[in-house]
């Protein structure tokens, strides 16, 4: 594997392919798509100003989701 100039020489692929095997899959739902598009909306809304916190936003996100 060669060391990459980006890293300063490091074979940065070497290690994080050597990390793969370990790597626990994650489970997600029929629904994980569903969650992510709400996500994603709750989170522009956020980013514009659509909120008076953060929390305001996780609250709508979490009762559009539930």
């Amino acid at each position: 594997s060669e060391g990459q100039p980006y890293w300063g020489g490091q074979a940065v692929w070497k290690d994080i392919l050597g990390t793969l095997p370990k790597v626990v899959p994650s489970r997600g739902t029929p629904f994980q798509s569903d969650a992510e598009i709400i996500v994603r909306s709750v989170q522009t809304k956020y980013l514009g100003g659509g909120y008076p916190d953060a929390k305001a936003a996780l609250d709508d996100a979490a009762s559009q989701i539930a």
